[in-house]
C-alpha cells in the first residue's frame, strides 16, 4: 500500500516494514493468523466486512487479541469502536474462534465485554445488554486489591485508568452489578 488513510487498514508482517494491501500465504490452516494493523483517524466507529470472496470454503474471523473475541466475518460484520490510533499485534484474520481462558460466567458474557486495553493502561467494560454497574474492582491472583472504581453514572461504555504500573500476568476484574457479581481473568502486559 502507498497511499494511507487517516482511517485505513492493511496487512503489517512481524519483521517486515512494508504495509501490505494484497498478500498470499502458503496454506490456509485452522491455526493461521494473519496480522492486520488499523489506523484509526478519528475515535468512533468501524465496519469490517468481507466483500468478495473466492476458493475457502471454510469459516473466517476476525480477531480481537486484546478484547479476547472473534467477529465471524462469513455471514456477519465485525462493528468495532476504537479510540484514534494505531493498533497493531491486536486484529487478526483467523480461521477459528479465539479461546480465551476466563472465570467470567455466563452473566458476564451475557451483559457485558469486559478486557484490558494493554496499551493505554484502561480496563475498559461495555454494556452490550441493560445492566447497572456499581463497582470495578482490579485483583491480583493472591487476592489482593490493585485497583478500584465507584460507578457513580451509568455509561455505555468505560475506559477505567489503571494508575499505576502493574507487574505482567493474570489478574481479575470483579464488577458488582444489579445482575449480580461478575468476574472475568484477564492479563495484563
Amino acid at each position: 500500500i502507498f497511499d494511507i488513510n487517516s482511517t485505513d487498514f492493511y496487512w503489517k508482517f512481524t519483521g517486515d516494514d512494508a504495509k501490505y494491501i494484497i498478500t498470499g500465504v502458503d496454506a490456509i490452516r485452522e491455526d493461521l493468523e494473519v496480522p492486520l494493523e488499523v489506523v484509526m483517524g478519528y475515535s468512533g466507529g468501524v465496519v469490517i466486512a468481507i466483500d468478495e470472496m473466492k476458493n475457502i470454503d471454510q469459516d473466517i474471523y476476525l480477531t480481537d487479541k486484546v478484547a479476547g473475541v472473534s467477529y465471524p466475518l462469513l455471514d456477519g460484520v465485525a462493528t468495532l469502536n476504537l479510540e484514534q490510533g494505531t493498533y497493531t499485534d491486536r486484529f487478526f484474520l483467523t480461521f477459528t474462534p479465539v479461546q480465551v481462558l476466563s472465570t467470567a460466567d455466563g452473566i458476564a458474557d451475557l451483559f457485558t465485554s469486559i478486557y484490558v486495553d494493554n496499551l493505554n493502561d484502561f480496563v475498559v467494560v461495555n454494556k452490550t445488554q441493560e445492566i447497572e454497574i456499581q463497582e470495578v474492582n482490579l485483583y491480583n491472583l493472591l487476592g489482593k486489591e490493585v485497583a478500584a472504581w465507584n460507578i457513580e453514572e451509568q455509561q455505555d461504555k468505560y475506559q477505567l485508568k489503571i494508575e499505576r504500573k502493574l507487574p505482567t500476568g493474570f489478574y481479575i476484574i470483579k464488577l458488582k452489578s444489579d445482575k449480580g457479581i461478575l468476574n472475568k481473568k484477564v492479563i495484563i502486559e
